[in-house]
């Protein structure tokens, strides 16, 4: 795997987190942990006492602050001495009771050589205040089933699936401190006497086992013949082959009068057409598939070189004052299918699936479907978020590969290239790959 060495700055939202209690409810903190990694994420709600001016508290290094907000909040720091994380809110004087709304995340140094695994004050896993912090606490964690945490409370709510959610209210105002292991009388004894929600596991099958299955199996359902295209509006039509002959021209002034304003990359992509080497070979297209849409239109078109097919290619046209212009145009190899072109739809909605995991970094979806280097892969995939922007995602049916074609706010094109096989119903990740790209 090629990991590109980004510096990605996380960008601290000030705002109110969805779905915390009110002021007065206990302390709150929803954990997501994944042991194997020592990863951590924590949404937690906290109550303060009346007239501070500042709240302090320490985490674990390189702890990232990515939600914190307090009533009349007026600026924040974050500094990293020695081994913690040191976060420092200054605000107008608090109400009593006012709420402290905290996210935060990263890997908790060290985690994968402790023989226990146990999330203590060592670890600093949870936040530690500067003032005294009394009241109950309701701490909620989620992680995959096979492990089995245990703490000093009241178990009040257990839910099985792909992943285990335990949670447990606790009174005592000591640092929690989570176990795992087998579950011990202490663990038995807290539990309450009332049925708990749990919902069937689902049964798991070791991956190490899973063999790598050929292309997925064509649909059940009748495929009909391939349909022509759609007629093209004769304004588009014109631009489209205004567009053609720019391209196999290299006709810079042509590029000028079809390419929109917001094109990505629209003078280094002029650039590369009009200074490329001819070849002599010549490039031709036809039209493959078009979806109009009021003023918007997507057509996908597969060029030739000679009699030889180059590569496939979406064009995505926008009409200005009765002027049809080239909004967007993304190549791919003639090996790949574009993921809207499809002719299977369960792994067309699972592809679907993976990009709005990347784009909101599932760690549990990523957790539960990559079948290796998973330490490198999430560590990377956390590094970018939020610093790219996919702009299409094509399949190799033949060599189960699925590549997502990226750009980061740095102007950098990236290909993020999945490795997939079939798994049962549903396909898992076997290998990733992040490759730079200087071309559409």
């Amino acid at each position: 795997m090629r990991l590109l060495g980004f510096t990605c700055t996380i960008i601290l939202c000030l705002t109110l987190v969805a779905g915390f209690a009110n002021a007065g409810e206990p302390d709150y903190a929803e954990v997501f942990l994944v042991p194997e990694q020592g990863f951590i994420r924590v949404n937690a709600r906290f109550s303060l006492p009346g007239g501070l001016d500042a709240v302090v508290f320490t985490l674990f290094p390189n702890a990232q602050i990515t939600t914190l907000w307090v009533p009349g909040l007026a600026t924040y720091e974050v500094s990293r001495p020695g081994t913690m994380t040191v976060v420092t809110a200054r605000m107008e004087p608090t109400e009593q009771n006012a709420i402290l709304e905290l996210t935060y995340e990263g890997f908790l140094p060290n985690y994968d050589l402790l023989p226990d695994k146990t999330l203590n004050r060592n670890l600093q896993w949870y936040p530690e205040f500067a003032h005294e912090q009394a009241g109950d606490r309701r701490i909620k964690i989620t992680l995959p089933q096979e492990f089995v945490p245990a703490m000093d409370g009241e178990l009040i709510g257990e839910r099985q699936s792909t992943f285990a959610t335990y949670t447990w209210m606790l009174v005592d105002p000591e640092y929690p401190v989570i176990w795992f292991g087998e579950q011990d009388q202490k663990h038995l004894a807290s539990q309450p006497d009332q049925e708990l929600e749990t919902h069937e596991s689902m049964e798991t099958v070791d991956l190490a086992d899973a063999e790598p299955i050929g292309p997925p199996t064509p649909p059940t359902h009748p495929v009909s013949e391939q349909e022509e295209p759609d007629p093209l509006p004769a304004k588009l039509t014109a631009a489209l082959d205004a567009f053609n002959q720019a391209v196999t021209g290299g006709d810079r002034e042509l590029l000028e009068s079809i390419l929109d304003r917001d094109f990505p990359d629209r003078s280094r992509f002029i650039d590369h057409i009009a200074e490329r080497p001819e070849t002599g070979a010549l490039i031709t297209s036809r039209i493959a598939g078009v979806k109009l849409a009021h003023s918007d239109a997507t057509v996908y078109i597969e060029i030739c070189d000679g009699q030889t097919l180059h590569s496939n290619a979406r064009l995505v046209f926008h009409e200005v004052d009765g002027t049809w212009l080239v909004k967007s145009f993304v190549q791919v190899p003639a090996r790949y299918q574009f993921q809207e072109r499809l002719d299977h739809p369960e792994l067309q909605e699972w592809i679907g699936d993976l990009a709005r995991a990347l784009s909101s970094l599932e760690l549990p979806w990523f957790d539960y479907h990559l079948t290796g280097a998973k330490i490198p892969a999430i560590a990377f995939l956390q590094q970018i978020h939020g610093q790219i922007e996919l702009s299409a995602a094509a399949v190799d049916l033949n060599r189960n590969q699925i590549e997502f074609l990226a750009q980061t706010k740095a102007g950098l094109p990236l290909r993020l290239q999945f490795g997939y096989f079939r798994y049962g119903a549903e396909w898992r990740i076997k290998t990733f790959a992040a490759v730079p790209s200087f071309d559409k």
